[in-house]
Order: C-alpha cells, then structure tokens, then sequence
C-alpha cells in the first residue's frame, strides 16, 4: 500500500504547484536581490460560474463542507468522487434542495450503480440547476423627469451542470475517481450599446440606457443571450492509513479552460479548488469506548480556492446506533459564512436503506441562513 500513498502526496504536490493561484518559491541565492517584499493580493472576483461552488451534499454541508473523505454513495458524486463506490448495495440514488440566500434555490440529483462484471467499480450521473426567481431589468428613464426607470420585463438566467463519473476501490484502502460534467450558463437580457460613429473620441462601450436621443446620436442596440457551455472535470483519491481509522484524501473540483461568454470580450476561469482532507472516528483511540456501534467522526480540510485565500473546515458528526446523526461544523478564514449544523437519520425499509439529512449554515446578519434537504434510497 505505500504506492497508493505515494501516489496521492505526488498528486498533490503536483497540482499544488500548477492551480492557479498556487505557492511558487524563489532561490534566495546572490547578493543582489531585491530587498523590497513582494507585491500581495487578495484572490477575489477572479471566477465565474461560481454556483458549482454551492454544496449540495446535506451531509456534507452540516460539516461545513469537511467530507472529502468520507461517505459514499450518489451524494459523494458533488464531493469527491472516490467515494462513490463506498455504499453497500448495488444501486444508490441522492436527490437535493438548497435555499440559497436571495431567494435563490439549486436542486440537484444524482445516481450510482456497480458494475455486475466488476462489483468494485461504480459508474453514475448528476445533474445540478439554479433557480434566481424573479429578476426584473430596468433602464434610468433619462428622457422622461417623472420616471426613475423602466421595467422592462423579466431576465431569464439558466445555469445546469450534468455529468457522468466513475469511481473504482483499487484496493481494500485505496479507491480512486472521476468525474466529468457539461456546465451551462445563459444569461438572457443583456443589453449592450456600441457607438457606430466615425469620431474616435467616442469611440467605445457604453454602459448607459438606449434611449430616442442616443439612436440619432448614432448608437445600436443588442439585446439577447450570451452563453457559456464548458467541460468541467473533477478528482479524487481516498486512502485509509491502517492507523485505526485515519483517512486521508484529496479531490480537486471543477478543473476546466478558461471559459467565455458568446459575444462578450475576455475569457474567464472555473471556481477550481483543491481539498486535502483527514478524518478519522475519534472513539477509535479511546480504548473499549470506540467497539460499540456508535462513533465520533473528526474531519479536517485545507482548501485552496481559486478566488479565495486558503480555508480550513472542521465538521464533527456524531453517529448513534447508525440511525440518527448530529452535525457541527466550522469553515475559518471565511468572508460571511459562519457555522453549520445538521442532523441526519438512517432507516432500512425492507431491502432498501433510505435516508434524510437537513443542513443549516448561517450567512450573516445580513443574508441569514441558508437551508439544505437531502434524500438518499439505496438497494
């Protein structure tokens, strides 16, 4: 089994050092070398499609998102993908709810299945939408002093992302996976005025309403979709040291080219971000407290984002009798999320497993709370 953990600190280190944003180090040798320290930036604004960030694994959100390396089954399709195989059963199938703040909701679904010619191997299929509600598009009513603006009707925006991925238990401690999706995003509505006119003083974009006086002043009007339709790939790896119940993992998320929007200028990044993880059932370590059926699992993630400085989780859940669980977690060096909670409850009916999970996450005093429900049915 050491090539399986070789394999995984090599993948690390070697995706590490070509994400974006990523540590680059240089030779401290010379003696002329600038004394000044260099110049720092915060990793904001710097990707798009960011709705793939939202987790919609239940579970895995009332741990604030601490579960690359546990689990399994069709809800680990949306964490990691190594740990799909780990369910019991041939089939497992996940179906989400989130209430985002903004009224915004996301619903996602997935599916998972062995192989019957080779049961270590589990194939499946996810899809993921957005809903933003209602989203009027104004205009300043510049020419008219009794309007502010001008509703001009409902924006349409469209995003999904659907997908296929596989994943194989290499080994007893090992297992591995993959995953690809086609992401989608169609923002409808957009209104864009280029000045025509032959006077290059004037020459360039403008951000202003379409009104009678502009057109005569030689401006045109488009209004219509641009959309973006890319590939998006995502890793992982899951290792159990032999140590107890220590495990260790590594996915990477949303890896993709950069992207763009139909007749918009410049190109854009994916939210890609990289997860190392550890976790482990804490009773374990404790003697004769960890040989009965309940468990304590302890799970801690570095993250790497591309559009944030780097994050640390830490999600606890405590597992009685396999049946029901409780959920806490903390992500830190966060912007405005702040803690999350959950519960969970595990029931067989006949030959099938089903369970529910709720996840709450608070955003702030000024966004609230966000809510998650999941379903899961294996047989």
């Amino acid at each position: 089994m050491r090539w399986c953990a070789a394999t995984l600190v090599v993948t690390v280190l070697g995706v590490v050092s070509g994400l974006p944003g990523g540590v680059s180090a240089q030779s401290n040798t010379g003696d002329h070398l600038p004394t000044d320290p260099p110049l720092t930036t915060d990793k904001v604004g710097q990707a798009g499609m960011t709705f793939l960030q939202v987790q919609v694994n239940s579970r895995a959100a009332g741990m604030s998102g601490a579960q690359t390396s546990s689990g399994g089954g069709a809800a680990t399709v949306f964490t990691n993908p190594a740990l799909i195989p780990l369910f019991s059963g041939d089939a497992d199938a996940y179906a989400a709810q989130v209430s985002w703040f903004a009224d915004i909701s996301i619903s996602a679904v997935s599916a998972v299945f062995r192989l019957p010619f080779a049961s270590n191997v589990v194939v499946g299929a996810s899809l993921l939408t957005t809903n933003y509600g209602d989203i009027h598009y104004t205009e300043l009513a510049l020419d008219d002093p009794s309007l502010a603006f001008r509703d001009l009707g409902l924006v349409d925006v469209n995003e999904f992302a659907a997908g296929v991925a596989v994943g194989a238990e290499i080994t007893d401690r090992f297992s591995l996976g993959v995953s690809a999706r086609l992401v989608s995003q169609e923002l409808w509505g957009n209104r864009t005025f280029m000045i025509v006119s032959t006077d290059p003083a004037s020459d360039s974009l403008l951000n202003l309403p379409f009104t009678d006086s502009k057109r005569r002043k030689g401006l045109t009007d488009s209004t219509g979709a641009t959309t973006a339709d890319p590939w998006t790939f995502d890793f992982g790896t899951r290792y159990e040291t032999g140590f107890e119940s220590l495990v260790l993992s590594m996915s990477i998320r949303n890896f993709a080219r950069a992207t763009f929007h139909e007749d918009k200028p410049g190109p854009f990044g994916l939210p890609i971000g990289l997860r190392i993880g550890v976790a482990a059932d804490v009773l374990d370590f404790m003697g004769d407290v960890g040989d009965g059926p309940n468990s304590l699992l302890l799970a801690v993630e570095g993250i790497h984002p591309r559009d944030h400085p780097e994050k640390l989780a830490m999600g606890l859940e405590a597992d009685l009798m396999g049946h029901f669980q409780l959920r806490g977690g903390y992500t830190f060096n966060e912007d405005v999320i702040g803690f999350s909670a959950g519960v969970g409850v595990r029931q067989r009916i006949g030959p099938s497993m089903v369970g529910v999970d709720y996840a709450y996450t608070d955003v702030g005093s000024i966004l609230g709370a966000t809510h998650r429900w999941g379903l899961t049915f294996g047989f």
